[in-house]
């Protein structure tokens, strides 16, 4: 009953953005903030955007983003390059009732590419103003007819409020975001019905965020992992 909207490869790279909430904000009914350079929250139908917003469900391949200890999903730190991502489904709506909490604004699913739909190397290289570098390199094989593997790993960075003198913006003349990426897959096909999937990603670096009114901005050092094993059949 609420309104669905995919997004696909194709129109990721066709938008030249290099953030996944700008990525977002192009979706009628998702309202996307950026009080800084770098964070942002994300939600939908009308739901009040605040710093720390507990209103979204994100998920990647299935996994929950959330960090339930903090209430909020860290879009900078989430262990995913563009290049890897298959589509991503938007439902607009409260469907915490379906999906669980906090899915009150809505869920986002984040789909990356399975290691036997690659077959290629894709070496990406973006530079621009506001100190922006993102590097990025994807590396998908199929070994044999039981065996596929995926790679990737990149860099991001750029500016927040570099130049700005008072305020809460004093300070602030280091990067918005500088981050490395990783991400790994190996898949191994039993039969037409059954596969084994491990994989595993990293994130390691810091971003500034405003954690709100007269608190300033603040640097953080970021290091976000999980291995994860899934089983279909």
């Amino acid at each position: 009953p609420s309104a669905t909207t995919v997004i696909t490869q194709d129109q990721i790279r066709r938008s030249g953005l290099l953030h996944l909430p700008d990525i977002l904000r192009r979706i009628p009914g998702v309202d996307v903030a950026s009080p800084t350079g770098s964070p942002s929250e994300v939600n939908s139908r009308g739901v009040n955007i605040e710093q720390l917003s507990p209103r979204t469900l994100v998920l990647v391949d299935g996994r929950t983003v959330f960090i339930n200890a903090h209430g909020f999903t860290p879009w900078e730190e989430i262990p995913l390059l563009l290049e890897d991502i298959e589509r991503i489904e938007v439902v607009r709506g409260p469907v915490e009732a379906l999906y669980g909490s906090p899915a009150l604004s809505g869920l986002i699913n984040i789909i990356t590419k399975h290691p036997r739909s690659i077959n290629r190397t894709e070496i990406s290289q973006v530079y621009g103003t506001k100190h922006t570098r993102y590097v990025s390199l994807l590396q998908g094989y199929t070994i044999n007819e039981h065996l596929a593997y995926k790679l990737s790993g990149g860099w991001k960075e750029w500016d927040n409020f570099e130049g700005v003198g008072s305020g809460v913006g004093r300070g602030t003349d280091q990067d918005g975001i500088d981050m490395a990426v990783f991400n790994g897959a190996l898949s191994y096909q039993l039969d037409e019905e059954t596969e084994v999937k491990l994989s595993s990603g990293l994130t390691n670096g810091d971003y500034d965020a405003l954690f709100g009114p007269g608190l300033g901005i603040a640097n953080i050092e970021s290091r976000d992992e999980f291995v994860k094993l899934d089983f279909s059949h």
